[in-house]
């Protein structure tokens, strides 16, 4: 949905620019300096040959709507944002050229809207799942990523990359009511950011925030003596938040005592993603893009937990196969195989399948008050499947567990039904699963998987090294190469010189906001994947090209009014 969205937007802006000669190529046009345009081309040819390694390295072009992380669709997955943002470049260009200063403000009410939309969606699911003041329990947010099925910072790096933008709403709003609305989102965009427990988020935007909080103070004019209040008890909240989660949960103080054994293990992590690159070829121009996992499960003592993939049986019988864990058999029941059914309040439910074993292996099926990764309760059952000669045998189980709950009309709970193969080296045929409620009602679409994998997600729990190399610095070595890492550095630097240059004139605390929102991606990235979830690389790629266009515009140095006079 968002790739149509976007490719949309797309085709309406191009149809637009060519009805409109006034938006015609500006010849006036300021250029980029010539080591700074040739460092974007070099990442852009680089990201190409990567493109290129990748697909051969995955036996060609291959496309197809269910395939997995390993498969040749995982190349063009992870190479799609730079695509889409490379192709918005001339829309951002045209409309720099009509008004910077509108633009500038739509850019910061976009990024505004989606924080408070995160925002509100991790509120729901804290509310929903663990407490909303229930701090000890191992629950990290995910909000509305569905990337991170399979782990990944991809709410880590949206919001590093948005909390400046809220901080830019309260200096916009002129009045006592505006300020109030914008501060009980911000104070809930805080509570979001704590609840993912990730110390990654919080050095990415306290770091940037503090040096922006100082740079807006030293250049605003005197603001009026209610904000200067208001901002002190805003302040003051905040901190507030912050020390009452530190004192009323053992969760974050938990996760805080591991931060050194916890390094070690990354830094470790990084030294076999280092091992990936086996030839000259390969540090210059990486292994290929979006083969990290494939490459990680292969060469690596990181071993996937399981791995699903539709099958068609000699007879024409439509199936999924499940796979347990290779070899380590305490990834048991770390990956399952998952749809969303409809809760109901204490509803019990019993599995009725058809499977085929060569091999002895036990089956587990669950359902769980769940939104994406971390379960509240569950009904679940274990159950040895006989092996066979190739045929197809009769499952029939009921679930054991507590009753389910839906929560609060205001914060539903929602159910997911999940099926794992355990044994290390085990797999299973499935098909034909039904799951009934007490009812007799069959709660699941496509049991019997003749849509291949519709309506199915596969889904990881607590181990997630497999995915991501939790460093964007390597990502972009290890997968594009030394020569994308250089590019992309080079034209990272002088976009941030550029932005903080006192020529670039233009709405200036919001140009403040970019070089913040741009330096929390750059941070999270430290100890963190940030392009292996296409709209997060999206919005990196975006924001970073809407500056970079805006610094070499030459209406960014006009006398042009700011979009709105901003107080600290």
């Amino acid at each position: 949905e968002f790739d149509l969205l976007v490719l949309g937007a797309i085709a309406g802006g191009h149809a637009r620019l060519l009805r409109r000669a006034s938006d015609s190529p500006d010849r006036n046009a300021a250029s980029l300096p010539p080591v700074v345009a040739a460092a974007a081309a070099l990442f852009v040819a680089a990201n190409m040959v990567a493109l290129w390694r990748g697909l051969s390295e995955a036996g060609g072009f291959g496309l197809g709507g269910f395939q997995s992380y390993v498969d040749p669709m995982n190349t063009w997955r992870v190479f799609k944002p730079l695509l889409l943002v490379l192709l918005l470049v001339p829309l951002i260009q045209a409309e720099i050229r009509a008004s910077p200063g509108r633009l500038m403000r739509r850019v910061g009410t976009g990024m505004w809207l989606g924080l408070t939309v995160v925002t509100l969606a991790v509120l729901w699911e804290r509310i929903a799942y663990p407490g909303f003041a229930d701090f000890s329990k191992s629950y990290r947010a995910v909000g509305l990523f569905w990337e991170m099925h399979v782990g990944g910072a991809a709410i880590d790096t949206y919001l590093a990359m948005a909390a400046p933008f809220g901080a830019w709403a309260l200096w916009s709003a002129r009045t006592p009511l505006r300020w109030s609305i914008v501060a009980v989102v911000v104070l809930l965009a805080g509570y979001a950011c704590l609840t993912t427990f990730s110390r990654g988020v919080y050095l990415a935007v306290v770091i940037p925030m503090l040096w922006l909080g100082a740079s807006i103070r030293r250049d605003a004019p005197p603001s009026p003596r209610w904000r200067r209040v208001a901002n002190h008890m805003l302040l003051g909240a905040l901190l507030f938040e912050v020390f009452t989660i530190i004192w009323a949960g053992a969760f974050l103080r938990e996760r805080m005592a591991r931060s050194d054994r916890d390094l070690g293990d990354r830094i470790a992590h990084w030294a076999d993603g280092l091992r990936l690159l086996h030839d000259p070829s390969d540090w210059a121009l990486g292994i290929g893009l979006g083969r990290l996992p494939s490459h990680l499960a292969q060469f690596s003592a990181y071993e996937s937990p399981g791995a699903m993939q539709p099958a068609l049986s000699s007879e024409g019988r439509s199936s999924v196969t499940l796979h347990g864990a290779v070899v380590r058999r305490e990834l048991e029941a770390l990956s399952s195989l998952t749809q969303r059914i409809p809760l109901h309040e204490g509803a019990r439910y019993h599995v009725d399948l058809d499977y085929r074993s060569r091999a002895g292996a036990s089956l587990f099926l669950r359902v769980c008050e769940l939104h994406l990764l971390y379960e509240r309760q569950c009904q679940s059952v274990r159950v040895v499947i006989e092996p066979g000669q190739g045929t197809w045998q009769h499952l029939w189980v009921p679930l054991d567990g507590p009753a389910l709950t839906v929560g609060t009309w205001w914060a539903p709970r929602t159910a997911a039904f999940a099926m794992s193969v355990l044994g290390a080296g085990a797999a299973a045929d499935i098909t034909g699963v039904r799951l009934y409620e007490d009812n007799g009602r069959d709660l699941l679409r496509n049991g019997d998987f003749s849509q291949q994998m519709s309506f199915w997600l596969p889904s990881a729990q607590q181990y997630f090294v497999p995915w991501h190399i939790d460093n964007l610095y390597l990502e972009l070595l290890i997968e594009r190469g030394f020569l994308a890492l250089a590019g992309f550095v080079v034209v990272v630097v002088w976009t941030m010189r550029r932005l903080l240059a006192p020529s670039v004139r233009g709405d200036v605390p919001l140009r403040l906001i970019l070089v913040a929102s741009l330096s929390g991606a750059l941070l999270i990235g430290l100890v963190s994947s940030v392009l292996d979830a296409s709209r997060s690389a999206f919005l990196l790629f975006f924001l970073l090209a809407f500056a970079q266009v805006l610094c070499r515009s030459p209406v960014g140095n006009s006398q042009e009014r700011p979009s709105r006079p901003l107080d600290p």
